[in-house]
């Protein structure tokens, strides 16, 4: 009746959701390969988010490894007018706000984090055998706590440069946390073999 389309994401974007913008069209598929393949966009890769993957393990923002296609926002809400085809985009929520406009003092702040924190992992975990991947960076390392705290069964892996501080980092924390450890090694080769990889 509005003659508008509105595309909202969860909170903390959990499910893939991806959206390319070829030409002045909105293409919107919960399949990355799907969605570069049907939207006409440049199939190249993502120089900038291959860089974010060996530094830290994924692609930063909403980068996606495909050239064209980006990551739905996660508390976002996208009304598109039809008519005219105008996009108005809103933050409907913003973990940072929140916190802001927070009159908790610190040590109720940190335990409204951690139960959020929790139930948000709880959301996303399915059964009783997780996999976390390790970059030894601090998300990576609050999700093996997590897991740990729930007592799952915990593998790591790490995929990076062998000898990188990353590997290293990685394969530090599995020991600490008593999981089983797999590093992939990134040779030479990698980049041109990524897309490839994807399928």
């Amino acid at each position: 009746q509005r003659g508008t389309l509105t595309v909202m994401n969860d909170r903390y974007g959990l499910l893939p959701f991806f959206v390319a913008r070829p030409e002045g069209r909105l293409v919107f598929s919960t399949r990355l390969e799907a969605i570069a393949r049907r939207a006409a966009v440049d199939p190249s890769l993502d120089r900038a988010a291959l860089a974010d993957s060996m530094a830290f393990g994924v692609p930063l923002g909403t980068k996606t490894p495909i050239a064209g296609v980006s990551s739905f926002p996660p508390g976002t809400r996208m009304t598109i007018d039809l008519a005219t085809r105008a996009i108005d985009e809103v933050r409907t929520w913003d973990a940072t706000r929140a916190l802001r406009a927070s009159a908790l003092p610190f040590h109720e702040t940190k335990g409204a984090l951690f139960d959020a924190f929790m139930e948000n992992f709880d959301r996303a975990v399915l059964g009783e055998r997780v996999a976390v991947t390790l970059s030894g960076g601090i998300d990576s390392r609050c999700l093996l706590a997590a897991a740990r705290h729930r007592k799952l069964d915990v593998s790591c892996f790490n995929c990076s440069i062998s000898g990188s501080r990353s590997a290293e980092y990685a394969k530090d924390m599995a020991e600490i946390a008593g999981s089983p450890f797999r590093h992939f090694s990134v040779g030479r080769d990698f980049a041109r073999s990524y897309r490839d990889r994807l399928r």
